[in-house]
């Protein structure tokens, strides 16, 4: 067993992502997938969970192997691949495999979400990068206030839920339905990736084949810091 200082850091984020949980959002730039309630089928689910455990798996016998020299550097980056490609698999269910509910393509329900999200950023300090809500599931780039402590996004994260749960259902005439999946996916956005992150997002609608431009989808939005680096 590897005992440089390194080790034990990269001990305690690959444990955090091994238990699925979430870390404070500071002054990083953070993914944040969700989708909603029955989105996938149990054995898709089933299924997603082994191949996140191969990933992992996959990821100790790199690490074990790795010398002391260049621990420090490729034991950090595979914290970030696991979750890199954690996030593929949760995508590529959602496109291919889900059989519904599709509420958020109606165009009320995807302004209700978008707009929760700029209440939270008013009311937390949040700075929202970009948000593309799709018909099953919403993306959101974003980071905590500068200079201020983390913000806890489990309060982040069930406030915009049940605000959102609550208005949506209510327009869908079922009150009381679930909405929302309980669990989200959240990933910090590594240094030199934050275009092609912000661009992968923007450009889902696209990547599906329903628009021309991710401009022309009425789920997505930018904030005007971004528009001349995207087109917006």
């Amino acid at each position: 067993m590897l005992k440089s200082k390194t080790y034990h850091s990269f001990i305690h984020l690959y444990t955090l992502n091994r238990q699925m949980k979430h870390r404070p959002i500071g002054h990083l730039p953070v993914h944040i997938v969700y989708r909603l309630a029955g989105s996938l089928p149990a054995s898709v689910i089933q299924e997603l969970k082994r191949e996140r455990e191969a990933l992992f798996i996959q990821a100790e016998a790199k690490i074990n192997a790795l010398p002391d020299q260049v621990y420090e550097h490729f034991a950090a980056q595979c914290v970030v691949e696991i979750g890199e490609g954690i996030e593929q698999l949760l995508e590529k269910a959602l496109h291919e495999k889900s059989n519904g509910p599709y509420h958020l393509e109606k165009e009320k329900l995807a302004r209700i979400v978008i707009d929760s999200w700029h209440w939270l950023a008013k009311e937390y300090g949040l700075y929202v990068y970009a948000i593309c809500v799709m018909s099953n599931h919403v993306h959101v780039l974003l980071r905590g206030p500068e200079g201020e402590s983390p913000l806890d996004p489990a309060l982040i994260m069930k406030t915009h839920k049940s605000f959102t749960a609550n208005q949506c259902n209510k327009l869908l005439g079922a009150s009381g339905n679930s909405f929302w999946a309980p669990n989200y996916f959240d990933r910090d956005v590594r240094e030199g990736t934050f275009t092609r992150v912000a661009w992968y997002i923007l450009n889902n609608p696209f990547q599906a084949g329903l628009v021309q431009s991710w401009k022309d989808w009425p789920g997505t939005w930018l904030h005007p810091d971004f528009h001349d680096l995207f087109g917006g």
